[in-house]
């Protein structure tokens, strides 16, 4: 009971601490009286905002499998099966089946799965030029020859979440016969067709009901039919999106290809209607602070939500070559939150309350904002916003602040 009765005490005290972000914050000292307040800082804060790009890379234990195209980009799933079953012969065609995420234009797509060929492709490091860390295909995504091709009509498909192929049994016998994982190199699913139609498949890396797996069909030595059905061991996917230089006016905050957005601003006590001075504004201490960005729908694709951290430079990086000059090494960050897409007014909410209660309390100097993207090469998410010089004042980007002082 005492050992609880501390615990208690000890959580309540950390919360209390936690609360009090601002070094120089007078809040909570006796006798003060603590008045909210609330205000919304327009577009005539930002100085400077632009997307920037990250490196193109893999996104480890990613939980989805991507085929199709999408905005100059084709993306190819990997999948492999190293635990098949031995001294067995099968006596129907194996059923591979993937449950569906999302798809986009996909209709009708042709999709296409073939044998990968003579390589084994390592999972977190395999992409359009490598099939492990350092080795290339022969290649340039992936290795393989003839293909059979699906295609797939979402308007006959009695559950729309689970789709299944038949395979000739011929690909997985052989490799059943030869019982050796390392000649077994997997499949490659891929599609030619025309720009902006994908699909998105759940990988092994979600839920145990959601993951892809292949059903065999084989005989005892009883003569008993078997059904077994095996989960994927290996997946991941790899695009053909390459880096490249961006320092774009336009406002994007995308997956594959990985961009965010950097900002400056100035904000001082002016912005603040019961702020008379600087050594005024040092002393708030700031309840919420959310960016909130409104979303052009009309070339945003998002599914729901992003990842997003945040960062404070150690010094000011040349705006015009935001990309070269982003090191996360170099600079102060804050965690990532889950900022939710609202599909109804279409706006996007990120919440920056640490990072402003930081900057404007004069713990971090204000070098400007990174927006880092924490799900970059995860899936074709993106989301176009609108910027400060927006002619539609109503859509430009604005800061809300819940803030609290003394009297």
């Amino acid at each position: 009971m005492i050992n609880n009765k501390l615990y208690i005490f000890v959580s309540i005290l950390i919360l209390f601490v936690i609360g009090c972000t601002n070094d120089n914050s007078n809040l909570g000292f006796p006798g003060s009286d603590i008045n909210n307040h609330q205000t919304v800082l327009n577009d005539s804060i930002f100085i400077d905002m632009k997307t920037y790009q990250l490196d193109i890379d893999v996104f480890p234990d990613n939980a989805k499998l991507i085929v199709g195209n999408y905005d100059s980009t084709n993306v190819r799933s990997l999948i492999r099966f190293a635990n098949l079953p031995t001294e067995i012969s099968l006596i129907e065609d194996p059923i591979l089946s993937l449950y569906l995420n999302h798809q986009h234009n996909s209709e009708n797509l042709n999709l296409k799965i073939a044998k990968l060929e003579n390589n084994i492709f390592m999972q977190n490091y395999a992409t359009w030029e490598k099939f492990n860390e350092t080795e290339e295909w022969t290649q340039p995504g992936g290795d393989f020859t003839d293909s059979l091709s699906f295609t797939i009509d979402f308007d006959s498909e009695v559950d729309t979440l689970k789709i299944s192929f038949s395979l000739p049994k011929e690909i997985f016998q052989d490799w059943i016969d030869k019982n050796d994982i390392y000649t077994n190199y997997g499949l490659i699913l891929y599609s030619e067709d025309a720009e902006d139609s994908f699909l998105d498949f759940y990988s092994s890396e979600a839920g145990i009901d959601l993951r892809p797996n292949v059903s065999l069909k084989y005989k005892d030595s009883t003569n008993e039919e078997i059904t077994d059905i095996r989960n994927v061991t290996h997946d991941t996917f790899i695009h053909n999106q390459i880096d490249e230089e961006l320092n774009s006016e336009e406002l994007i905050i995308s997956n594959i290809p990985p961009k965010c957005i950097y900002f400056t601003f100035d904000i001082n006590h002016n912005d603040f209607d019961n702020l008379n001075s600087e050594e005024e504004l040092q002393k708030i201490n700031i309840n919420q602070a959310q960016l909130i960005f409104s979303i052009n729908p009309e070339t945003t694709l998002s599914y729901d939500s992003f990842l997003i951290g945040m960062g404070i430079p150690y010094d000011l990086p040349d705006i015009n070559n935001l990309s070269d000059s982003f090191d996360i090494t170099n600079m102060w960050l804050f965690s990532s939150t889950i900022d939710y897409v609202n599909k109804e007014d279409n706006t996007l909410t990120i919440n920056i309350t640490p990072i402003i209660q930081h900057i404007l309390s004069k713990n971090r100097p204000n070098n400007g904002i990174y927006l880092i993207n924490n799900q970059k090469n995860m899936d074709f998410s993106h989301i176009n916003v609108y910027g400060p010089d927006e002619d539609n004042v109503n859509l430009r980007p604005k800061i809300n602040i819940k803030y609290s002082t003394l009297d």
